[in-house]
Formats: structure tokens, sequence, C-alpha cells
């Protein structure tokens, strides 16, 4: 039996049938990983061109047109109006006619176009389906008037300089000394002083019946502030550094001096356990809304 099972394996037919099956295995094979590689490359294609389809679908559909003068939606504006963002983001502001395909705006465009308004700290801007812009600003605060080329304009804690708006009435002093600085970022290194002053002499301030009435900055070792009470003005030197303590200091003894000098030029608090007084000269400049702070005053 080993013997014809041996032949049988070594016949002609059965050698022909095997190299038959084994090349129907390798036909089916490669069929098989055409079908795939077939199906990898079409899908995309498929996929793709119905993205695409879609896409322009909704460019021309009517519910997607957006039209500025109803469908935009303002948010956190109160010193910058609706007309301003608009004429930002290229509409006008009367033409009630315009109208766009809302998906056709580039939001990271628009929001560098409203953010570069004076007033804007910060923009966002979303899209709501299927026609609905909505602009979301955060405005900046200013801290104080500021003589801008002989003109008076807002200033913000980052030397930003603002116009005035329209309706709107602030109650602040005014700085000097920022104008002649070109770049913002020394502009804002010259409110240092000043923004530490105010924040800590804040309620000393309120107690002591003194107001601000001008500052001058251009000094960054010495800021030179002209207090008001009733009749009386004076211009103080405060230095750049413990602010606080040097109010209370001119509070206390500011009666006493006017009692014995009705007219000063300035005090100055700068230096350690002395106050410098100059008395009023009539040939002195004007005070620290001029950049001048009277005769200097001598060392101790």
């Amino acid at each position: 039996m080993l013997d014809e099972v041996v032949a049988e394996e070594l016949s002609p037919d059965r050698q022909k049938r095997r190299v038959a099956g084994a090349r129907r295995g390798r036909t089916g094979l490669g069929a098989r990983f055409l079908k795939a590689a077939t199906f990898g490359i079409l899908l995309p294609l498929v996929l793709a061109f119905g993205a695409y389809w879609i896409a322009m679908r909704a460019i021309a559909s009517e519910r997607l047109v957006f039209r500025p003068d109803r469908d935009l939606v303002v948010k956190g504006n109160h010193y910058v109006t609706r007309q301003d963002l608009l004429a930002a983001l290229g509409f006008s502001d009367s033409g009630v006619e315009q109208s766009f395909n809302i998906f056709r705006l580039n939001l990271a465009s628009e929001q560098k176009r409203v953010e570069a308004i004076p007033w804007i700290k910060s923009a966002t801007i979303a899209r709501i389906f299927p026609d609905r812009l909505i602009v979301n600003v955060k405005e900046r605060a200013p801290l104080a008037f500021a003589q801008v080329d002989g003109r008076l304009e807002l200033v913000d804690e980052d030397g930003v300089f603002l116009p005035m708006p329209g309706k709107a009435s602030f109650d602040f002093p005014v700085l000097s000394g920022l104008d002649s600085v070109a770049s913002i970022d020394e502009r804002k290194a010259l409110l240092i002083p000043y923004i530490d002053f105010v924040n800590e002499t804040r309620n000393e301030v309120a107690r002591s019946g003194w107001l601000i009435s001008e500052a001058n900055v251009s000094d960054p070792n010495d800021l030179r502030a002209l207090l008001v009470e009733g009749r009386e003005t004076v211009l103080v030197h405060f230095g750049n550094q413990d602010f606080e303590q040097r109010f209370k200091t001119f509070a206390t003894l500011a009666p006493k001096v006017l009692a014995s000098n009705p007219r000063i030029d300035s005090i100055d608090l700068r230096y350690r356990n002395e106050v410098v007084v100059d008395p009023f000269e009539a040939a002195s400049p004007p005070g620290a809304g001029s950049g001048v702070s009277g005769k200097p005053a001598g060392k101790p």
C-alpha cells in the first residue's frame, strides 16, 4: 500500500492538479489585494467629493445668508458702538440689502479687524447656525486723561491712548509726560508708578479730602502730583515707592506747612525722615501739568 501511495503522489496528473490549485490560490489573493486597494483609493475620493458637494450647497443655501443689520449680535460693548464694529468688519451700517453667506467669513481675520479698534482689548467671534454672527468684546479700562499733542485723550494701564467716546463722562486726573514717548512699552513702564500710587493711596486720599488734579509721570523715579483741597494747590514729589506712607506724611504735615507758609511751590517727600518745602516764587514755572516741578528741592 505504501508503494501505491507513493506512486499516486508521483503521478503526473496529481502534480498538475497541485500546480493548478496553487495558481488559483495566488490569483485569489491578488484579486483581494486589488479590491482592497481600489476601495482604499475610491472611498476617500467619494468622501472628499461628498464634502465638497455639501460645502457648495451650504454656500448657495438661502438659509445661511448673513445680513449684518439683522444677524450681527454684539456683546460686552459700552463705549464702542455697533456702527464702529460694523465698519471694522467691513459692513455698511446702513446697507440693509447687504448679505453674505456666513461660511464665507474668515473668523480669524474678522477678529483681528475688531481688535484693531483702540478701545477693544480682546474679542471673540462665533458663528451660530444657520445665519447668526456673535461678536463678544472686552473693552479697555481707562485710568486717566492724558495730554497728547495739545489735546486730551484717555489712557489705559497698557499705555494705549483712547479717543473720547460719545455720551460718556470720566472723572480722572490729567497725566503729562506720556505724549513724548513713542513706544507703547515705554508708556506702559512710565505708568507703573502712577498705578501703584493710585492703588496704595486710594483710601488715604478719600479720607484726607485732597484730590489728585494732575500728575507728571515723565520721570520713573519721581512721580509728581498736583494735589488740591479747596483753594489750596500743592505740588508734591512722591518718588517711586512707599506711596501710602508718604501720602500719610503729606496729609499730616500739610496743614502745619500751609499755616506757616501760605503759598508754597512744592513739597518733596523723597528723602527719609525729612520733608523739603520750597516757598512759592512768582517767577517759578507752573506745576505738574507742564512737566516742570518748580525750583529744585535742596538735599538734606
